[in-house]
Formats: structure tokens, sequence, C-alpha cells
């Protein structure tokens, strides 16, 4: 067990927004969530053997298409979409500074409830609604899953821990972000997703179309033991007029026994994110290269120790962010950076997902290997935060062994409008 502080957190987060591949929402506004977090207790991080057999958890995650913390775009009703899994609402500029002023005249301490503002109450009842749900009666969930990687949802299971006094599990489903629920460690564990809460966010929405529903959450129970059909039925929920793009959901509870003998997550993610985190505050504090350090720690803590796994493919500047837009229930778009002549063209669909070189025939990198940004001062950046002009170090690493099967790799081609072989990142070097 490790008790996560603000330094600890804050690290988390930075490195959890670099494992994000580009997705995951925005790192600036998660970071304002860390001094916020400041206030409640250390979180503890236990890893699955730590876990009783009897005990209950579940998965926590926000969905919807994720806000930029340097336009409007996303925050825009006509431009928002709901997609398989991301953060929206808890990366919400507007209900940032909701919080902000509910701790204000209310702040939280050691001894205080918890219970002092909406984002806190609406946090807490997707899990609390899955336990009557399951009726658990005094079995209560006494821990939090992740459903992924990135700066967003890794911020939102810290958060449902912090609130409800539970732990959080080192692990996800997927060792970095990805577009949709069908893309998890989780869908190929043979637990089922059923049954989930997904409820609305209303009461933390301000736009003329949310108006009219008085500010009253939607809470609907899912059943659809079917991974893909539910992943579908989620996002279509989510796009509807009175959800405005924004919801909370909590789904896969499960017991420790089925936490350790089903193996639904990747185990140790949140720590690597954490370790990575703080290997990029120190190097900077030392005067090292933050992105040779980086190198060093990903190669040393690859899969297979014997074999290298992460590459600097590419350093240049942000010439171009071409637009924004919203295509088959994904927010896409693509990221041209240039040096000496040379291009390179990022795609993506929320997550990075392949990256093209002008003077090369092959991908430099495919999903679900990672494409991660790093300034070379050291700041992970996410699609969220980038602007034209920013130079960016880009470092491709390969997947975990977990999410290496063929059906997640087809549906980061089929993203992608990718038709050829799929090559990992170490076949491409």
């Amino acid at each position: 067990m490790q008790k996560l502080g603000a330094e600890e957190l804050t690290d988390l987060i930075n490195g959890a927004a670099f494992f994000g591949s580009g997705g995951g929402g925005s790192l600036q506004l998660a970071l304002k969530y860390v001094e916020l977090l400041k206030q409640f207790p250390p979180i503890e991080l236990i890893d699955i053997q730590e876990v009783n057999d009897q005990e209950w958890g579940a998965v926590v995650a926000a969905v919807g298409a994720p806000p930029s913390s340097t336009d409007e775009f996303a925050m825009s009703s006509q431009n928002s979409l709901a997609l398989g899994v991301h953060n929206t609402v808890l990366l919400n500029p507007a209900a940032l500074n909701y919080l902000e002023s509910c701790l204000e005249s209310q702040p939280l301490s050691n001894n205080s409830s918890l219970d002092v503002s909406e984002l806190v109450r609406l946090l807490s009842k997707p899990f609390e609604l899955l336990e009557k749900a399951l009726n658990l009666k005094n079995n209560k969930f006494s821990f939090s899953l992740a459903i992924e990687t990135g700066a967003g949802n890794v911020l939102v299971a810290i958060l449902v821990a912090a609130i409800k006094k539970i732990r959080l599990i080192n692990g996800c489903g997927a060792g970095r972000s990805v577009p949709q629920l069908n893309m998890t460690t989780y869908a190929f564990s043979d637990i089922s997703p059923e049954p989930a809460v997904l409820i609305s966010t209303s009461s933390l929405q301000t736009s003329t179309a949310m108006n009219r529903f008085d500010g009253k959450e939607i809470e609907m129970l899912l059943n659809s033991y079917e991974v893909k059909a539910f992943e579908q039925l989620v996002r279509k929920i989510v796009s509807l007029e009175e959800f405005n793009n924004y919801g909370l959901l909590a789904t896969y509870a499960m017991t420790g026994q089925t936490l350790k003998t089903k193996k639904p997550i990747i185990p140790g993610t949140l720590s690597k994110a954490q370790s990575l985190g703080s290997i990029l505050r120190k190097a900077k504090m030392q005067g090292r290269d933050p992105v040779e350090a980086a190198l060093d720690f990903l190669n040393a803590n690859s899969d297979t120790s014997k074999q290298k796994s992460a590459y600097k493919i590419f350093q240049g500047i942000i010439t171009k962010i071409l637009p924004k837009k919203v295509q088959s229930g994904f927010m896409e778009g693509i990221v041209i950076l240039e040096k000496d002549n040379i291009q390179v063209r990022i795609l993506y669909k929320n997550e990075n997902l392949i990256a093209w070189q002008s003077n090369k025939l092959e991908p430099l990198v495919m999903g679900p290997d990672l494409i991660c940004y790093l300034t070379p001062k050291g700041v992970p950046l996410t699609n969220a935060d980038i602007q034209e002009g920013d130079e960016l170090v880009l470092i491709g690493i390969k997947a975990p062994k977990e999410i290496q099967n063929e059906q997640i790799r087809q549906i980061f081609h089929e993203l992608a409008g990718y038709y050829g072989i799929h090559l990992t990142i170490d076949k491409l070097r």
C-alpha cells in the first residue's frame, strides 16, 4: 500500500497524461483538481493482493467528449459528442469553477462532511446507485478502479476514492487512454459490465438545452452483457439532448476474488504513471534532460526488460492543427509537426491513432502502441492542451501485451482508416 499525498498525486496525473497517448483530457485542468485534493486525507493506492476476496469495488468513469483547456470547441453543444470512455464533466472548466466556489464557502477538512458540492454529490451517486442495484446491503464498495490511464479518468477514480473514503486499485483497463469501452482489458475478462449506472450531470450544466431539465439528473440502470453493444448503448444515451454529451458511469462491479482470478486489469499502471511523473519532476530539478530520463525509465520498465519498448520518434514544431470535427461519434483532427522540411502527421480520434512521416512509406507508429507528447522541458501534453507553435517530442511506446490482441488492433485500424498489415513499433524502427 502506498499513500498518495499532493506531490504523489501531481506526479500520478502528470504521468497519466503522458500515457494518455494524446487523449484523456486536459492536463492543465486535471492539475487544478489536485490542488483541491490537498484538502482530503492521502489516497491509499493498493495492489490486487491487498484486497480481501469478499470486498466489492467497481470501475468509475466520465463519458463524453473531452473539453480543451485552450479553446471552447469541445464546450459548445453543437460540437461536443459522447465518446466511449473520456473525462468530460470533471475536466469541464465550469464544473471546476463551481467546485472551487463550493469549497471556498464550505472548505473541506479531515473532520468535515465530504458532501459539500454538487460535483461531490454527483461523483458519489453512480457508485451508490450501483451498490443498491447489486443489493450489497452492508457490504459497500471498498475500492475504485480506473477504466484507463489518462489524466481525466485516473482523476475520476482518485476523486471517488477520496469522496467515499475507499482505496484506489493500482491498475487499469488499458495502460493508456482508449477511445471505446470495448478496447479495454475489462471487455476481454469474462466479467459482465452489467448492471451499470449512468447518470447525467444536469446540475453542473449551464447551457440553454440543459436549463429545460431543471438541473435534475437522469439516472439509468443499464443491462447489456455484450461489451460492444454496451459501449454503443452508453455512447448513444450520452449523446441525447438530456445528457448534453456528459455523463458519469459506474460499471464492472466485482469482488476481490474476481479481481484476482479473472485478472481484468493491467496491474501496476498507476504506480508506473506516478513513477514517471516523479522522474520528470526530478529530472527538471536536477537539470537532467527530461526526455532522456523518461526514455531510460520506460525502457527499464518495459514488459520484457531485454527489449527496448520506448523510442523518440520525432521532434518538431506544431505548424498546424487541422480543424477539429465530429465524425462517427468522435472528435477528430490531425496534428502536423515539422522540422528540417520533414513533416509528421498524427491522426487522432480523441487519442492518437497513427503517425505518418512525409519521407517514409510505412507509419512511424500505430495503435494500440502509444504516441505520446512531451515538451523538451518535460511537460506531458494532450490534444486538449497543445497549440500551434508548441515544440513537441513524440515518444512511441509499445503497448502493454494485455491490449496487443487482434480485436483491439482491428478497432484501432478501423478508427485510423488503416488497411495495411499491423506492425508494432519495434518492427517499425
